[in-house]
C-alpha cells in the first residue's frame, strides 16, 4: 500500500483522497532551499517558478512534468496530468490550470473533485494565502 507522510500526529495518509490532498499541499508549499541533502531533487511549485522565470509556457511544462513524476510514484496504476498557463484578459496575470486524475485500486479520482469534497489541507492553506488582506 502506498502512503504519504503527513508530518503531523496523524501519521500516514493512506486513502487515495488523503494522499492526493497531501501531495498537492506539499508540492505547493515546499521550498527547495529547505534541504541540502536532497538539493536538486525537490519538486515544488516554487522551484518550477524559479526555473521558468518569466516564461509562463515553460512554467506550465515544468509543473506538468513535476506532477507527472510525483503522481507516477504515488499512483502507479494510472495518472493523467494536463497543465496550461492561461493569461487573464487585459492583465499580466496568469492562471495555471491543472487537470489531474489518478487511479487507485481500480477507481479513478479527479483531483479537483477530491479536494473539493474532503476537509482539505490543500484548500485551507491556499484559501489562507489567497484571501485578500483587509485593513
Amino acid at each position: 500500500m502506498k502512503v504519504v507522510p503527513t508530518l503531523s500526529s496523524k501519521g500516514w495518509a493512506k486513502s487515495p483522497e488523503e494522499r492526493i490532498d497531501k501531495i498537492m499541499l506539499y508540492y505547493n508549499a515546499l521550498n527547495p532551499s529547505q534541504t541540502l541533502r536532497y538539493k536538486g531533487n525537490v519538486l515544488s511549485l516554487q522551484y518550477a517558478i524559479y526555473r521558468a522565470g518569466d516564461d509562463m509556457d515553460a512554467l506550465a511544462r515544468y509543473v506538468e512534468t513535476d506532477l507527472t513524476d510525483i503522481l507516477k510514484r504515488n499512483f502507479p496504476e494510472g495518472h493523467t496530468v494536463s497543465v496550461n498557463a492561461v493569461q487573464i484578459d487585459g492583465t499580466e496575470t496568469y492562471d495555471i490550470q491543472c487537470t489531474l486524475t489518478v487511479t487507485s485500486d481500480g477507481k479513478r479520482y479527479d483531483v479537483a473533485n477530491v479536494i473539493a469534497s474532503i476537509d482539505s489541507d490543500f484548500a485551507r492553506v491556499n484559501n489562507t494565502i489567497i484571501k485578500p488582506h483587509v485593513g
